[in-house]
């Protein structure tokens, strides 16, 4: 099993901290690195003296005084840029904490979610993945704004670009001047889980790349999912844009539209004070129930309750109904009824993939170790002693049910009725084509 770590770099209040902290120790992070970026906030990690998985770091003038020799890293004392001192800190942590196989970076507004196990997922990530990419879902409210740190993560309404996009629906719903990104505030690149085990090519925040090009980088896994409680409550919100009208923290990373937006704003808070950013607090982040089912019936929100988490294998389903197994006596996949699998000797077939990359690699579970699926002579699939995994092309149907083809060198693999699933098709057609079904476990 593959374990992992989180790491981030806060000014915040100590209630959302110990949130941040509780979420990550529940759903299964090994070690939470804190890096207190005001040194005033050094009383928050009293409460963890005894707690071995959480680990702070006071960014304090002897921490910035340290030449650490990173490379890539050209200072020495505090960056005035907040993104400068998030990179320095994830490197930081690499270099002397880098105890899990894999680090994920993220803020303290920012959540990570998955139906099924996360460790599970990351195990099945092969040798030739670098870094793994979480697309953003932004928090969005029914009704009334979050006014507490519970309130601010008890929606089960996020917003994303993953399915449609509708700029046309949200021109609706926003005024011009809150410059939206097809619905979102906030980065629409979203986060990465990277391999300590392999050095950066660079200090990164969002997407991580490694020095041995031959290892995929930014590799798509949708089914973790980046819940970004951008606004958090209403008072966060007012604070958070008057630090950034008035330049308390210098963010030099926000891409132009955030940069308008934020005149925008000023201009609101020039003409009504607070007030006047209540309001456009209400207008970015808030909707009435008949803009929520809208934007639901359009794909443009998901439910996600965080407190729901599922035991199931996403298996690969023909045309036909039959499931992608591989047969440990025939010692090949097949595809078989669901009432005919026999789990003694059918292991499912999992499907990783990057819609955007269009890629992805086919890999099953025996005895907690992961077995890579490879192409041989004849279009059949096999496995070999290795820890990469061969990658296959995927084409991407339709997003919304999931519906998709898996191709080489221009041939697609086959469904028959039969239950042969080999490679040979000349174009996609139904045979080519396949979906997800949730099978428990």
């Amino acid at each position: 099993m593959s374990n992992w770590s989180v790491v981030t770099t806060v000014k915040a209040s100590k209630e959302l901290v110990d949130y941040f902290i509780n979420y990550y120790e529940r759903i299964g992070a090994h070690k939470i690195y804190i890096y207190l970026d005001d040194p005033s906030d050094s009383f928050i990690k009293d409460d963890y003296k005894n707690n071995s998985k959480v680990c702070f770091q006071v960014c304090n003038k002897d921490y910035w005084g340290i030449d650490y020799k990173f490379k890539n890293l050209i200072y020495v004392g505090r960056p005035d840029a907040v993104e400068r001192r998030q990179e320095h800190n994830v490197i930081h942590a690499t270099k002397f904490f880098a105890e899990t196989k894999w680090m994920l970076c993220a803020d303290i507004d920012e959540l990570i979610y998955a139906e099924r196990d996360i460790t599970s997922i990351l195990s099945e990530i092969p040798d030739n993945i670098f870094s793994l990419r979480l697309k953003p879902y932004e928090a969005i409210y029914l009704n009334s704004a979050p006014k507490t740190i519970p309130e601010v993560f008890a929606t089960t309404y996020f917003k994303h670009r993953e399915k449609r996009l509708d700029s046309a629906f949200w021109n609706q719903i926003y005024p011009k001047e809150f410059i939206h990104k097809d619905g979102l505030f906030g980065h629409m690149t979203g986060k990465s889980f990277f391999r300590t085990d392999e050095p950066q090519k660079w200090p990164a925040l969002h997407n991580f790349h490694a020095v041995d090009t031959s290892l995929q980088s930014s590799f798509l896994v949708d089914e973790i999912k980046l819940l970004h409680f951008e606004a958090l409550t209403i008072d966060n919100f007012v604070e958070k844009t008057l630090n950034r009208i008035n330049k308390v923290f210098n963010v030099v990373n926000l891409d132009k539209q955030s940069v308008e937006r934020i005149k925008n704003l000023k201009k609101h808070y020039d003409e009504k004070g607070k007030q006047g950013l209540y309001d456009a607090y209400k207008i970015m982040h808030v909707l009435n129930e008949r803009q929520m089912d809208q934007a639901i019936y359009l794909h443009l929100v998901d439910k996600i309750d965080i407190n729901k988490f599922y035991s199931f294998s996403r298996a690969i389903c023909s045309h036909h109904r039959t499931i992608l197994v591989f047969d440990e006596q025939e010692d090949k996949c097949k595809l078989v009824n669901k009432n005919d699998m026999n789990i003694s000797i059918h292991h499912i077939v999992h499907l990783n993939f990057d819609y955007d990359k269009k890629l992805c690699f086919l890999s099953f579970n025996k005895d907690s170790s992961v077995h890579y699926l490879y192409l041989n002579r004849f279009g059949n699939l096999m496995t070999y002693s290795t820890n990469k995994a061969m990658l296959f092309d995927f084409r991407c149907l339709d997003k919304i049910n999931y519906h998709f083809a898996i191709s080489f060198e221009n041939k697609f693999f086959i469904a028959k009725p039969n239950g042969e699933f080999t490679l040979g098709g000349e174009e996609r057609k139904a045979w080519e084509t396949f979906t997800f079904l949730n099978i428990a476990i």
